[in-house]
């Protein structure tokens, strides 16, 4: 055993003297392969980032080319309308004096006399975003101003109003009505309502989202409204939220 251990000795120091260039070679190469990596992988991740980044912009400046296309084709004119009529059926905040405007002129054209009005929590009006939303006005995705009214008629005038109140340019609903005789064919009613606004979004959406045109359905709603009466100023009109007329104007201009 101990002369194989001195002959393998003598071997391996024989090759060590004969091949010890190669494995200087060798371990230097391994060096600069490491080092290489080293340096070229942090770079790589750079450029894989540049290129992920310029495949984002070009998507974004293509969503952004559509929807200026789409903004191009649309008639400023055919909106605004769209916007005033939707506006006066839902406004923007309560406009408790549209909902006194509209029951006095329903009584009146159903022949009844109004005996009052009164609103059940008129809040504030400058603060209609900040206030929180019941279940239901959730569940509708609108809030509500529930207000009574106090009518005197016939019961053929009666059902007048009624028929009268869900077909207003005001979008009204009955929660619930008291019916007495007063005497004869004369009744009085006693009408618990709601008056539907939704206040204006706080914040625009992000720039690339798309945007969504009306459907065939929904134009139909607006149609259908823009038919119903008015008998108040729609509120973005009524403050000249709105400019009489179209503005020639780049949406994407800064």
């Amino acid at each position: 055993i101990g002369l194989a251990s001195v002959y393998m000795n003598a071997v391996f120091r024989r090759l060590l003297r004969q091949y010890q260039g190669f494995f200087v070679f060798g371990l230097i190469l391994l060096v600069c392969i490491g080092a290489s990596i080293y340096g070229l992988f942090p770079a790589g991740k750079r450029v894989f980032a540049l290129v992920k980044e310029r495949e984002t912009l070009v998507n974004q400046v293509k969503q952004l080319r559509t929807k200026a296309s789409l903004l191009a084709s649309l008639d400023e004119g055919t909106i605004r309308t769209q916007l005033l009529a939707l506006t006066s059926a839902v406004p923007t905040d309560k406009a408790i004096p549209s909902v006194f405007s509209t029951v006095e002129r329903l009584a009146a054209e159903s022949g009844m006399i109004l005996g009052g009005v009164t609103v059940a929590n008129p809040g504030s009006l400058a603060t209609e975003s900040a206030q929180k939303q019941t279940s239901e006005e959730k569940k509708l995705g609108t809030n509500m101003l529930t207000f009574t009214a106090l009518l005197e008629g016939t019961s053929a005038q009666v059902l007048d109003f009624f028929d009268r109140a869900v077909k207003v340019r005001r979008s009204l609903r009955v929660r619930f009505f008291d019916f007495s005789r007063a005497g004869g064919d004369i009744a009085t009613v006693r009408v618990a309502m709601d008056a539907f606004y939704a206040p204006l979004p706080t914040a625009l959406g992000d720039i690339g989202s798309p945007i969504e045109i009306l459907t065939p359905q929904e134009e139909e709603i607006v149609t259908t409204v823009l038919q119903y009466p008015l008998y108040a100023v729609s509120t973005l009109e009524g403050i000249g939220a709105l400019p009489a007329g179209p503005i020639d104007r780049d949406p994407f201009a800064f």
